[in-house]
């Protein structure tokens, strides 16, 4: 085993050094009655640092975010009425490939718990979110508006809006203000124009569609050339403990704001078995001293009961209302089962 620090380390030390003497600066000017506006702080810093990768963001949180992230209180108590996460809960709870994933798959501890565990935890979540998009014309036609899908005429179509779950995408360099990024999603749910993903169904017909027909428009989609399509990412690690993981998936968000347009966007660090939700914000005055602001729900254990329908919950609730994630993962959004 090499004791020598790695060329990535000794980077992303180097970089660290970098922005805390830079802040260091810049602090000792305005103590003496020079004025730097954010502007001028930021333009310098991208000048001087140019495009870092996400891997490598552990040393911005305090150029991007400021000294902490807020946190967002959730109540974690089983309600007595049973709602549609809780039944979308049970329900994967009860799919075989989980109870074989629960009592076979064994992983290396320096590696994500499991990918299986991440992949049926999400397809679940999207299915939900798709069911209620279905059974809401209100609220797919607000989707559409917010992702720019066009409301289709043909009234055969079940909803204008279709999520989807893509894997390992890559994000071009983003402007974040003081420091350009970039790098991968492990994790993107995309909402997209149903009739692109539809293209060989003919009306009328209410099922769902088969994979073949997704798959096939899907091949005409490239999802860089339409970021008001992304809704939430996931970014899978070994470690819940690690805080440069943080970092970068808090940087993901402030990229995935730049990427989409929109102030606020939610997304998620997981082991396979913990969770930990962010909402990073995109701050508009310009007297701010960061760019962004950021708040987190704290470890959830998808394998303890009354974490398992919350984590659906908030999966949901970051596709369906970014805008609203704190707000309504706050509080009970009224969600009831059949």
């Amino acid at each position: 085993m090499s004791l020598h620090p790695t060329t990535g380390t000794l980077k992303r030390k180097r970089d660290g050094d970098n922005v805390q003497r830079i802040l260091k600066t810049f602090a000792d000017f305005e103590s003496e009655g020079v004025v730097l506006t954010q502007s001028f702080k930021e333009k310098f810093l991208r000048q001087l640092l140019g495009s870092v990768p996400f891997t490598n963001a552990s040393a911005y949180f305090p150029v991007l975010f400021g000294k902490r992230i807020a946190s967002i209180r959730v109540d974690t108590t089983l309600p007595a009425v049973q709602t549609v996460y809780h039944q979308t809960a049970a329900a994967l709870l009860q799919n075989p490939a989980w109870n074989m994933f629960v009592h076979h798959v064994i992983t290396d501890r320096k590696q994500v718990v499991s990918r299986t565990s991440i992949d049926l935890v999400l397809l679940y979540a999207v299915r939900l979110a798709q069911d209620l998009i279905e059974k809401d014309p209100v609220l797919d036609r607000k989707l559409a508006e917010s992702h720019q899908v066009s409301v289709p005429q043909r009234q055969w179509l079940d909803s204008a809006t279709w999520l989807t779950l893509w894997q390992s995408q890559e994000l071009p360099a983003q402007n974040l203000g003081p420091v350009e990024m970039y790098g991968r999603f492990d994790y993107l749910v995309a909402v997209l124009d149903r009739a692109h993903c539809d293209v060989s169904r003919s009306p009328p017909c209410t099922e769902f569609m088969s994979a073949a027909e997704v798959h096939a428009g899907l091949d005409h989609i490239d999802i860089l050339r339409c970021g008001s399509a992304a809704a939430v990412t996931v970014t899978a690690t070994h470690t819940m403990t690690d805080e440069s993981m943080v970092v970068q998936t808090l940087c993901q968000g402030a990229a995935a704001c730049i990427f989409t347009g929109r102030t606020s966007f939610v997304n998620a660090l997981t082991d396979g078995r913990k969770w930990r939700f962010f909402e990073v914000k995109k701050r508009t005055n310009d007297a701010d001293p960061t760019p962004f602001s950021c708040k987190q729900i704290l470890l959830l254990d998808i394998f303890n009961p009354k974490h398992t329908s919350l984590i659906i919950r908030l999966l949901t609730i970051s596709i369906l209302y970014p805008d609203e994630f704190a707000k309504r993962a706050s509080q009970d959004d009224g969600v009831m089962g059949a």
